[in-house]
């Protein structure tokens, strides 16, 4: 028979039980259990990213009046060949932004409305990024006028943007060269060496991985090793295509090599970025402070001011329960479907996995729906 104490003690024990398992279910229906696991090391934690460089892009109208297959110069019919490009991709493949070196010649401005309108609108409308390739492409040495002109063409008629890479023509840069580029605000530079397989450790020297080249039958076989292993490494691919790199038949053949390329690129799992993006999501990434203040609100921020516009930085959390809503700076975050490649602000969850993009620097609060 038990004792009245030994009773009192078990209801008490009872009690106490009942009351942390109700304390329990209360908490888990307006707060999820969090805990920070870092950001990702790309925007919206995809494996690995990808950069197609397109060089050669001539700012002058005068090569751009008709379409002729016979042309002598390979780079007038490359000229020619790069609109029909962009008319293909932006309809097949919207998303996938390239960056594009222009040679900005002497001739910028009035005369050139229509052609500085259609970079503008690759720009602004679809995330494209207008690179400098110089005035009047010669070799090194260079002077201020071919480097800094061009950098002034490009952002005066371009509005609303700030050129922050450099492409050198032949893939020659000297010392003088690069400390004029710092002082003009560029971020990158890049090369035509070889080979780029992760995020750049110097910039001011950014390799490519492959050419777009229809010489070689092993391109495609390449690209998708290559590929393959940034998936597996969180590496960088760079894909790079010239007016030299291979004489084009027809735009339909370039359209078809670019077609099976982004075939093999856009998986689910890679990023297809500008070198601007990769760089600020890269400089951010690293700088990023995240303080938790209780077990769902958490500080976010740089540690220190960075010189350019932030763009959105991935977090990835694990979650207990699923997320009701996501608020930063008190504002609450749109849940998104899926991400893209531009970088946006909002959230999404998978399973107990969550990830949420904003811009430093702010409050981030989690609210749980309850368990699922």
């Amino acid at each position: 028979m038990i004792s009245k104490k030994r009773f009192l003690l078990l209801a008490l024990l009872v009690i106490i039980v009942t009351s942390l398992v109700a304390m329990r279910e209360v908490h888990s229906e307006e707060e999820p259990v969090v805990s920070y696991l870092g950001p990702a090391k790309y925007y919206a934690n995809y494996s690995s990213a990808c950069i197609i460089r397109v060089d050669d892009f001539v700012a002058d109208p005068a090569k751009l009046t008709t379409i002729d297959f016979n042309m002598g110069k390979r780079t007038v019919s490359f000229q020619n060949f790069q609109m029909e490009l962009i008319n293909y991709l932006v309809v097949h493949h919207p998303e996938a932004r390239l960056v594009f070196g222009i040679i900005t010649g002497d001739a910028s401005g009035e005369n050139n409305t229509q052609l500085w309108s259609l970079y503008s609108e690759l720009v602004h409308k679809y995330g494209w990024e207008a690179a400098s390739h110089t005035r009047y492409h010669l070799l090194p040495p260079r002077t201020a006028d071919d480097i800094a002109g061009s950098i002034r063409d490009i952002e005066g008629n371009i509005s609303n943007y700030r050129v922050n890479t450099y492409i050198p023509p032949y893939g020659k840069v000297d010392g003088n060269e690069l400390n004029m580029l710092r002082k003009l605000g560029i971020k990158i530079v890049m090369s035509d060496k070889p080979l780029q397989l992760k995020v750049p450790s110097n910039w001011y020297d950014m390799h490519i991985t492959i050419k777009i080249d229809g010489k070689h039958p092993w391109f495609m076989k390449f690209l998708e090793v290559t590929h393959y292993l940034n998936n597996r490494i969180g590496g960088v691919t760079v894909i790079y295509t010239h007016a030299t790199s291979f004489d084009w038949k027809s735009p339909g053949q370039m359209d078809s090599y670019f077609n099976e390329t982004l075939s093999n690129i856009e998986d689910g799992r890679t990023w297809i970025t500008v070198p601007s993006e990769l760089h600020k999501y890269s400089v951010e990434s690293k700088m990023l402070k995240v303080v938790q203040l209780n077990e769902t609100t958490f500080e976010v921020s740089l540690k220190k001011p960075v010189d350019f516009q932030p763009i959105p930085v991935t977090l990835k959390f694990l979650v207990d329960g699923s997320v009701k809503a996501v608020y930063f700076n008190g504002t609450s975050l749109p849940e998104l479907d899926s991400f893209g490649y531009i970088p946006e602000v909002g959230y999404k969850q998978i399973g107990n996995s969550l990830l949420i993009s904003v811009i430093p620097n702010g409050v981030l609060q989690i609210l749980s729906g309850g368990n699922d």
